[in-house]
């Protein structure tokens, strides 16, 4: 009987143990304020890049957006920063966020995070697309600034990048496997920090490029030339306030691919 008695007590520790252990490693749900501030800090970067393109450069120099070349090259050239900021640091670091901050399931979480991929990829698209046109028009050359190198490797690996995560975590099993998806997980959420860090340094550096065409063809009499650099040099920073976000949530945290159900 004591021993019973015994094997009795040890079973309702482990199974008391076991329900401790669940409790503690349940996610807590994400703090709403803490969440909203996070995501309006992935957007500033946007926003401020809209301020610059859509209205002091208008002051400055009379570009603003449009989506023909006849007035100024500029003008259209203005949509690719505009563009690129939206899909690079806000969506992309929204859907590299929707597991973590949103308070909704793993499955939920999965499309909300394709869906915002799919707006980041359809946004640099027209945001090449933006760019190319510009060169055509101003006869510019191509690829003759490092901007350009690591805009188009970033853009190139984003691609691939949303390609091979689509293609192995929204196609129900059995094609890919349950352990190809296991196998893959942590190798995409690296891949996918790593991007970020190539998107933040891709837009940095395009910040950069235009500053300096500014400092050659710029008129710094003007009252609105000191501010358009100080707008600059916030989106610069807020881009890369945004990755530093985004990658505090996952360099070194513990995770792993969700069957789904």
């Amino acid at each position: 009987e004591e021993v019973y008695n015994t094997e009795k007590l040890q079973a309702i520790k482990k199974t008391t143990m076991g329900v401790l252990d669940r409790l503690l490693d349940e996610k807590a749900p994400p703090n709403v304020v803490v969440t909203a501030i996070i995501f309006l800090v992935l957007i500033l970067p946007t926003v401020l890049i809209g301020v610059l393109c859509g209205t002091l450069l208008e002051t400055l120099s009379g570009w603003s957006f449009s989506v023909a070349t006849t007035e100024s090259q500029w003008q259209v050239f203005n949509w690719h920063p505009l563009l690129m900021t939206f899909a690079y640091s806000t969506m992309f670091g929204c859907a590299a966020l929707s597991f973590k901050r949103l308070p909704i399931s793993h499955n939920a979480a999965k499309y909300v995070h394709f869906g915002c991929q799919s707006v980041a990829v359809l946004c640099s698209i027209l945001a090449i697309v933006a760019v190319h046109q510009f060169k055509i028009a101003s006869a510019n050359a191509e690829l003759y600034i490092m901007h350009a190198w690591v805009g188009y490797v970033t853009f190139i690996l984003f691609l691939l990048q949303y390609l091979l995560g689509a293609m192995s975590f929204l196609i129900p099993p059995p094609y890919p496997s349950v352990a190809w998806r296991r196998a893959f997980h942590p190798v995409h959420v690296a891949l996918g920090c790593l991007l970020l860090v190539f998107t933040t340094t891709s837009i940095v550096s395009g910040i950069v490029d235009r500053m300096w065409i500014w400092e050659l063809y710029g008129d710094p009499e003007q009252s609105v030339f000191a501010a358009a650099y100080m707008v600059s040099a916030a989106a610069g920073l807020a881009t890369m306030v945004a990755c530093l976000t985004v990658l505090s949530h996952h360099v070194g945290k513990k995770g792993g691919y969700q069957k789904m159900h």
